[in-house]
């Protein structure tokens, strides 16, 4: 198994990664420091519980409490994270928030693969494709599918900062990510099939702590593959 290298991430790692996608930092007017507040539904509590490990390791204060509520007149139960106010926690919110809304440039300062695999964890999906359509109008069908690529919902952010976050995971990690827009709002797919395994290997070692992720990266990533596979099980 891949030892995850902690000692190399700052505090400031571990903040910024947690609030990016599912956490937020507020700044209570009049307060003096800010503090971060994550939920996740009771699906993702192991995920969760991850991150305020992660959390009090880094010595920062937080406790986990259970909301109780309704969605569509549906039950649910959220839990939330929320830490002590914290002068580092401070310090990240005035470069990750611009008017109150989260800075793309200040997040790729500090983009890592730790980073990257968070903000998959709380923002990505894989898209799997189980059929495809030949040239005559028939079906190949897959009896598990293929991933057809891995994406990252960035809806909250420009077409021209996802823009650049493409340029850099391209330049840094070798990664290509391409812009499609969902209903108005980007969104980055990687589809390339070397992008893909190389996605996939660099965000690996921490999704794989998280039993209850793994089903975020599980799966063939190319087409071939599933070919050979279906052909060789029958």
């Amino acid at each position: 198994m891949v030892q995850i290298p902690y000692e190399k991430l700052t505090i400031e790692d571990i903040i910024i990664a947690l609030s990016i996608g599912d956490g937020h930092i507020h700044m209570q007017a009049k307060a003096k420091n800010a503090y971060i507040d994550i939920s996740h539904s009771k699906k993702q509590y192991e995920y969760l519980l991850w991150k305020n490990n992660l959390l009090i390791r880094y010595g920062l204060q937080s406790h986990v409490t259970r909301i109780a509520k309704q969605c569509n007149k549906k039950d649910m139960e959220v839990y939330r994270v929320i830490t002590k106010s914290n002068g580092y926690i401070t310090n990240v919110y005035k470069g990750l928030y611009i008017d109150k809304k989260k800075n793309m440039n200040y997040i790729l300062e500090h983009l890592s693969p730790f980073l990257l695999a968070v903000w998959y964890m709380d923002d990505g999906s894989k898209k799997v494709k189980k059929k495809i359509k030949r040239k005559d109008g028939s079906y190949i069908v897959f009896k598990n599918g293929y991933i057809d690529s891995f994406m990252i919902a960035t809806n909250g952010f420009s077409f021209e900062e996802c823009d650049a976050l493409c340029d850099y995971i391209r330049n840094t990690f070798e990664i290509i990510g391409h812009i499609q827009s969902d209903r108005g709002t980007p969104r980055i797919s990687i589809s390339d099939n070397a992008s893909k395994i190389r996605f996939k290997e660099i965000i690996s070692p921490y999704v794989k702590e998280i039993p209850s992720m793994q089903y975020k990266i599980n799966g063939i990533i190319s087409f071939k593959e599933a070919m050979l596979i279906d052909k060789i099980s029958g």
